[in-house]
């Protein structure tokens, strides 16, 4: 592989979708360089902390340019990765324009709309001069086939390793003979908790657990619904927002199923999911959503359940079906594993 800069704000240990895949393909390459923003990131002989973005002159992305321009010859590199349209796609068209230097777009589902929206003209500018896009399903690959870009597009869905982890007793004995149902993502209506909760309030048993790890802007609206308007008490339904990395897996490992159908919402979709992939690899039954990025992963009733998201009582369906048939469930549990 040529000696490669991977230009980005995101690199693990930052806890994020973007973060994770990139670091799930790029950790174990030698020739690649990562170069970052990112505050809380242990510098290394191949990760290296650079101002990207300043705070006075404009366009605030030059100070990364002329940055990079020196990192760039000082190392020799011979390729640019970024997975951010706007701002870093910029430094890096424009560092092929000053140096010849080639560049990879990694696209990721709500950044191809966003950035469209901002600045379609430079948006495709960045798209069509750049070497390679790589997006990260065939379900975001079809938001780019209507722009008939020139430029080769390949999909690379996520390569993840979940790191072996000490499981956290005092966790998983708080949770012990309960029917945990799981869900893990950011707090944002795309995430549809709002649906899944409807869908648990419509139970007839209500002989479960609702663990929702996660934070975001949804929080309040969230809480109100689950303890106001649909009176769920607060130990049957959890919002844990402080999770850590290190505890995480140990929700997954006591957790009976994995409930994430999200919504496409305009501009707004999920790009994969790799949260699906987490959940797999902890054998557990996944319900998600039907013409969003799950389907690169699910196929319904062989690996797990796909349902339209905005129907609560098939949702509701689907959940009681897991929760009432744990055989069902440990088999597509296992073939969700398999599937990895």
């Amino acid at each position: 592989m040529r000696k490669t800069v991977l230009l980005t704000h995101e690199y693990y240990p930052y806890h994020g979708g973007i973060a994770t895949y990139l670091h799930g393909y790029f950790k174990f390459i030698p020739t690649v360089e990562i170069v970052t923003d990112q505050k809380e990131i242990e510098q290394s002989a191949t990760i290296h902390q650079m101002k990207l973005i300043g705070s006075f002159w404009r366009p605030r992305w030059h100070v990364g340019l002329r940055n990079l321009r020196k990192f760039v010859k000082q190392n020799n590199t011979e390729l640019v990765i970024t997975p951010h349209i706007f701002p870093l796609g910029q430094i890096a068209l424009a560092l092929k324009k000053s140096q010849g230097t080639p560049y990879i777009v990694s696209l990721h589902g709500l950044d191809i709309n966003l950035a469209l929206k901002k600045n379609k003209a430079a948006a495709l500018e960045i798209l069509q001069k750049a070497d390679h896009i790589i997006v990260n399903s065939n379900f975001v690959k079809k938001i780019l086939d209507p722009l008939q870009l020139p430029t080769p597009i390949a999909v690379l869905t996520p390569n993840v390793t979940f790191p072996e982890h000490a499981p956290n007793q005092t966790i998983i004995e708080s949770y012990k003979d309960k029917n945990v149902v799981l869900t893990v993502g950011r707090l944002v209506k795309r995430k549809n908790h709002e649906n899944i909760l409807r869908a648990l309030a419509l139970l007839a048993d209500k002989n479960f657990t609702y663990l929702i790890i996660g934070n975001g802007p949804e929080e309040n609206n969230l809480k109100r619904l689950a303890y106001e308007e649909l009176g769920f008490g607060r130990e049957q339904v959890q919002f844990l927002t402080d999770v850590s990395h290190k505890d995480l897996g140990s929700y997954f490992d006591l957790a009976k199923i994995f409930v994430l159908p999200t919504l496409n919402l305009g501009a707004d979709i999920e790009g994969y999911g790799i949260v699906y992939l987490q959940a797999a690899d902890h054998s557990l039954p996944i319900i998600a959503a039907r013409e969003t990025s799950a389907e690169d992963f699910i196929q319904n009733n062989l690996n797990g359940i796909l349902v339209n998201g905005q129907a609560i009582d098939e949702l509701k369906i689907a959940i009681e079906r897991l929760l009432t048939n744990s055989d069902e469930a440990r088999k597509l549990g296992a073939a969700a594993k398999a599937s990895l």
